[in-house]
């Protein structure tokens, strides 16, 4: 990062970097402040911390998309964290495979500006680890997601998320009638037909 000019680097692809900490965070953060715009970490250990970091360094209007597939140790300080990143320009959050639940789905809608978010990514948010019912996104998502509707977004993926009828009753009925223009709903077997009335008032 001390080494790069402003202006040059526009998208950084580090995936599967081993554990990356709070100093490689800020570290980020302070490329996007030189220009970057699209940043990829799929499989770095990736936490809380570092999330935080490259929030707090990352300067306004810059960071356009943020790619953190298969991190399982974000929590609900990253999902407030990418609320703020979304505040500042964020509009692509992809973060399928993250163990994402209620609480840090809460935290990046409340923390999130209007009309930034575009697309949001949050598939295979069940851990393969779980085999019970636990961990699933519930009622509180599906009310966060739909505030986040409200707010502008237009593209949302969650396939294999063990969603439920009352997850899509939740969604719609927070959801600002004619906002989101995708919705993708693939492997997600609990569905059904409360789910697709819920889906046709969206």
């Amino acid at each position: 990062e001390a080494a790069a000019a402003p202006g040059q680097l526009q998208k950084l692809d580090i995936y599967s970097n081993g554990s990356l900490g709070e100093s490689a965070g800020a570290a980020v953060g302070r490329l996007v402040s030189k220009g970057l715009q699209d940043f990829h970490a799929k499989n770095c250990g990736l936490t809380d911390d570092f999330v935080e970091a490259l929030e707090a360094a990352a300067a306004q209007g810059q960071l356009r998309t943020l790619f953190v597939s298969w991190n399982w140790g974000l929590g609900e300080r990253a999902g407030a964290a990418v609320g703020r990143l979304v505040c500042k320009g964020l509009q692509d959050f992809l973060a399928h495979d993250c163990g994402l639940t209620d609480e840090s789905m809460e935290a990046l809608e409340v923390a999130a500006a209007q009309g930034q978010l575009r697309k949001l990514d949050v598939s295979s948010s069940k851990s393969p680890r779980d085999e019970s019912s636990n961990g699933r996104l519930g009622k509180r998502a599906a009310a966060a997601v739909g505030r986040l509707v409200g707010k502008g977004l237009q593209d949302f993926c969650a396939n294999g998320c063990g969603l439920t009828d009352e997850f899509m009753e939740a969604l719609g009925a927070a959801a600002a009638q004619g906002q989101l223009q995708k919705f993708n709903l693939d492997n997600n077997w609990d569905l059904g037909e409360r789910a697709g009335a819920a889906v046709g008032r969206l």
